[in-house]
């Protein structure tokens, strides 16, 4: 009998962390209780699933602490939910992570929208994957807020994986169904990304622009502000370039040959 309850359980745990969200979905961690945070075992709190880890050092992942700032727009947060240290182990980045981490499942093209900061002095990295590719980063540098937006733009299910380079503090997550129509006039408004042979072109420049590479590893391979179209050529590979101008902030793939 011990045997049968236990194996339900893990069916139902199981069931719980594989259901799919209803969208539109908000976690405004100003709501969540302070501490709210986990030890060593995966749980979920109101859809999101929260994992730690094995290490018993990683006890603090998901805490909830009081935290006051207001962003850009305007959105004033009170607490933060603190993911304490790097996704992966080793200091080697992987898509897939393997401590303190988020993670929810979805169904079709989603928008990912998270209001974050860095954890301390110093360059943060938040990750936004798949499991198998980046679909969005952003970099918050000395606590400074940061909005960004990552996009599922499959169809079918998935789980998306939000996790740091190290301690990042995470203030508002917004999931919405992807149901965006690219016209022709919003296609010309938009800075444009794309290879050919071994350059990187950035087109479209109307403002001053911060433009940032990165290689499938998650490594900054260039960074610079630009104001004007720019081309620069890169070694084999693919690519994860972010643009970050007034028009907002956009990560668009390229396969340079």
């Amino acid at each position: 009998m011990r045997k049968t309850l236990l194996l339900l359980a893990c069916g139902l745990m199981g069931s719980v962390l594989s259901a799919q969200l209803t969208l539109p979905k908000t976690w405004d961690f100003s709501a969540w209780a302070l501490s709210s945070g986990i030890g060593q075992e995966t749980t979920t709190i109101d859809e999101l699933g929260i994992y730690a880890g094995v290490n018993t050092t990683l006890h603090n992942t998901g805490t909830v602490t009081a935290s006051n700032y207001t962003f850009s727009d305007n959105f004033a947060a009170t607490k933060r939910f603190q993911l304490n240290g790097a996704g992966y182990t080793s200091g080697v980045y992987s898509h897939l992570p393997t401590q303190r981490y988020i993670y929810f499942d979805v169904t079709g093209k989603v928008d990912v929208k998270i209001w974050c900061r860095g954890g301390g002095s110093g360059s943060r990295v938040l990750y936004v994957t798949d499991g198998s590719s980046i679909l969005a980063q952003a970099t918050s540098v000395d606590q400074a807020g940061t909005i960004f937006t990552a996009t599922k733009s499959t169809e079918g299910a998935g789980r998306i994986y939000i996790f740091g380079d190290t301690a990042v503090n995470l203030m508002k997550i917004e999931v919405t169904q992807n149901t965006t129509l690219v016209t022709a006039n919003t296609a010309k408004e938009m800075v444009n990304v794309f290879s050919a042979g071994n350059t990187v072109y950035v087109k479209n420049v109307t403002s001053p622009t911060d433009v940032s590479v990165f290689s499938t590893d998650g490594k900054l391979v260039k960074s610079s502000t630009v104001k004007n179209d720019v081309a620069f050529e890169l070694g084999t590979g693919v690519y994860l370039v972010n643009t970050k101008s007034e028009k907002g902030i956009r990560s668009q793939k390229v396969l340079v040959k």
